[in-house]
């Protein structure tokens, strides 16, 4: 969840999770200053995932929350996020698993098989009504599907959606750095060093794999899922 992302979905994102959580919505002038200490977390905290994966992770492991008070509470939000996440990463070691065709264990009780249908059945809508991209695609269902054995993407078509999404990076920060500062053009630069020497890393290769996925599982929800 990148700056622009946050202020195009923030004040709804905020507004589903107080609705959530029971919440009371303060007056306005309160609300702006929590909306903008709820952006700073996320930005800060969990910039990986995008607004989807932030209202699915309320809905499914609030619960686990015992008393959300009246006010919103940042710390509270850790206490979703981090449990949604560690979920996360057991499901991505499964890709690993997907580069041979082995059989794929079959997904557990508690990751709710009903809403990760729901969840992708509703992205397919929306993709196919024209309302996102794949860049707003979450990456939760992407492993689920993957460990459902459902999409399976072989070692060359991942390849390909590595080259696609270098591309796409590379695309999205040279017009960045057209209309930006000296930062973004740092940014464009310091990525160029990385394609020349095909050694990204770090952070860059992060988000390059999870944009790849990004793009399988639109591709995949758009042209394949039933």
């Amino acid at each position: 969840m990148d700056p622009q992302e946050i202020d195009l979905w923030g004040d709804a994102l905020i507004l589903k999770i107080y609705a959530i959580t029971g919440w009371t919505v303060p007056e306005s002038t309160v609300l702006a200053i929590l909306t903008d200490q709820f952006r700073k977390k996320m930005l800060e905290s969990y910039a990986l995932v995008n607004p989807d994966e932030v209202e699915y992770a309320f809905r499914n492991y609030g619960t686990t929350v015992q008393d959300w008070g009246k006010q919103m509470n940042l710390a509270l939000i850790d206490q979703v996020m981090i449990p949604y996440l560690t979920r996360r990463a057991e499901l991505s070691k499964v890709e690993e698993q997907a580069m041979e065709p082995d059989p794929i264990p079959a997904p557990e009780a508690d990751l709710s098989a009903q809403a990760m249908e729901d969840w992708c059945k509703e992205l397919k809508g929306r993709i196919m009504r024209g309302e996102i991209g794949y860049s707003f695609m979450p990456l939760m269902p992407y492993y689920w599907l993957v460990k459902n054995g459902r999409l399976f993407r072989g070692k060359g078509e991942r390849k390909e959606y590595w080259h696609k999404a270098i591309a796409q990076r590379q695309a999205d920060l040279t017009v960045a750095a057209s209309t930006g500062g000296p930062e973004d053009r740092s940014t464009l630069s310091e990525f160029m060093g990385m394609k020349e020497q095909n050694e990204f890393a770090g952070p860059v290769a992060d988000s390059l794999l999870m944009l790849g996925r990004k793009m399988i599982l639109f591709d995949f929800l758009k042209d394949e899922y039933e």
